[in-house]
C-alpha cells in the first residue's frame, strides 16, 4: 500500500513563469543572458563574466530595481550559507530577504536564490561581485550568474508574496523558509494576514507511470 501524504516539494510556479519569460530576453549586447533553466543544467557550472560594468548591469537591471535572481549556486548551498558568504563579502546589512527554494521531499536545496538589496546602488555591487562569482566553500568550479528577477522586484511585493504562502506553514523548517532581516540581522517575517495551510500534495499525471506526488498550492 501506498505511504500517506507527506510534506514533499513545494511547487516552483511563482518563479515559473519568470524562468520561462526569461528564456525569451534575446537581447545579444547584454550580460545577463538566461541559460535554460532544468535541474540537470543547473548542478553545471555556468560560465560567466567577473566583474560586469555598470552599463552591462543596466542591460538588465531597471531603475529601482532591487531583487535578484542568483543561478547556479553549488549542491548545498542553502539560506544560512548565502548569509554568511554575503557578510563576508561586504554585503552584511545591505540586503533584507533571501530565499533559496527547496526540495522538502529530499531536504536539499535548489540551485538558484532570490535576494532583496536595500538600494539600487546595492543591487548593482552584489551583481558586480557575484555573477560569475566562484569562491564558494564547497565548490570552486561552481560559477554563478545573477539576473534580475522580472517577476517580483522590491521587499513589499516578496512579503506580500510569501506572508500567506504554504511555504512559511509550522511544519516547514525554517531554514528552507525566506529569510527577512533588519539593520543587517534575521527579523521574524512579517505576520500572515490568513490562516497558513499546509503544503498539499497531488498525483503528477503524464509522468511515464512513476506516479510521482508533487506539492500543490494553487496560491503559489
Amino acid at each position: 500500500a501506498e505511504a500517506g501524504p507527506a510534506y514533499v516539494d513545494i511547487d516552483r510556479r511563482p518563479w515559473a513563469a519568470e524562468i520561462a519569460a526569461s528564456k525569451d530576453q534575446a537581447n545579444t549586447d547584454c550580460l545577463f543572458q538566461e541559460p535554460s533553466v532544468n535541474r540537470a543544467s543547473s548542478e553545471a557550472s555556468t560560465e560567466a563574466t567577473p566583474g560586469a560594468s555598470e552599463a552591462s548591469v543596466e542591460c538588465q537591471f531597471q531603475d529601482g530595481d532591487t531583487t535578484v535572481m542568483l543561478r547556479s549556486l553549488p549542491e548545498g548551498c542553502t539560506r544560512n550559507v548565502l548569509e554568511e558568504i554575503f557578510d563576508q563579502e561586504g554585503f552584511a546589512g545591505r540586503y533584507n530577504f533571501i530565499y533559496v527554494p527547496v526540495s522538502i521531499r529530499a531536504g536539499k536545496p535548489f540551485f538558484y536564490a532570490f535576494i532583496n538589496l536595500l538600494t539600487p546602488e546595492d543591487t548593482i555591487d552584489f551583481v558586480r561581485r557575484f555573477n560569475g562569482y566562484a569562491q564558494w566553500p564547497s565548490s570552486r568550479d561552481q560559477v554563478s550568474v545573477c539576473e534580475r528577477s522580472s517577476k517580483i522586484q522590491g521587499i513589499d511585493k516578496l512579503i506580500a508574496r510569501y506572508r500567506d504562502s504554504p511555504i512559511m506553514h509550522a511544519e516547514v523548517c525554517d531554514e528552507w523558509k525566506p529569510g527577512y532581516y533588519v539593520a543587517g540581522r534575521e527579523a521574524p517575517f512579517p505576520a500572515p494576514t490568513k490562516r497558513i495551510r499546509p503544503p498539499r500534495l497531488r498525483r503528477q499525471r503524464g509522468s511515464e507511470g512513476r506516479g510521482a506526488e508533487e506539492a500543490e498550492d494553487s496560491a503559489l
